[in-house]
């Protein structure tokens, strides 16, 4: 490869490099956004069940069939599961991951063990050569790859799960709205029960 034809698959790995940053960029603040959904949606979650527990005297469920409250308890988990995977694996997406044997110019991190070794390519004469710089983009390119690659395995799946529990938990309040009732009002002989009673399995 001439001169020539390296510096132009410098310049081309430059770009790919910094298209690789704009790519996490990206990535982390769909994250960010999908959490504050996922925060929201757990907020509302809970203040639905701070509102049961307060008002446990007042209202009971009245669930007609075993159908019905398997129902209730699958949405119900459903809802919350959803929310938890979510918030999970975003954490996970924008978890840090570096090569800690390694040191890269381009990524300057190292362990204080590695302090010398980080010095002496820092300040290697080969350091300066072309290929040496050629390289070392290939080598970040790589690493770009597997974060950006973790990055959309990670947000994918907290989509889902913040998609799951935006389906299940309206569902949820609407079943246990058509269930809730006085226990003033209640007939005698209604299959009354708490909250903890109607979300265990038949």
């Amino acid at each position: 490869m001439n001169l020539e034809n390296q510096n132009q698959l410098l310049e081309h790995l430059k770009a790919g490099y910094e298209n690789s940053q704009q790519v996490v960029k990206a990535m982390d603040t769909k994250a960010g956004i999908i959490s504050g959904f996922s925060v929201l949606l757990g907020t509302a979650m809970f203040s639905v069940a701070k509102w049961i527990f307060a008002n446990r005297e007042v209202f009971a469920f009245d669930v007609p069939n075993d159908f019905l409250k398997s129902l209730l308890a699958i949405t119900a988990f459903i809802s919350f599961g959803g929310v938890l995977v979510s918030l999970i694996c975003n954490i996970l997406s924008v978890y840090g991951r570096w090569n800690s044997s390694s040191f890269h110019i381009l990524f300057p991190a190292y362990l204080p063990s590695r302090k010398e070794y980080a010095h002496q390519i820092l300040y290697d004469k080969d350091s300066s050569l072309l290929s040496f710089h050629i390289n070392e983009y290939r080598q970040q390119i790589e690493i770009m790859g597997g974060i950006i690659r973790n990055k959309i395995y990670y947000t994918g799946i907290a989509c889902k799960g913040l998609l799951f529990s935006l389906v299940a938990f309206p569902v949820f309040l609407v079943l246990m709205a058509c269930c809730t009732v006085l226990i003033e009002d209640s007939q005698p002989g209604s299959n009354l029960m708490s909250l903890a009673e109607l979300l265990q399995m038949p």
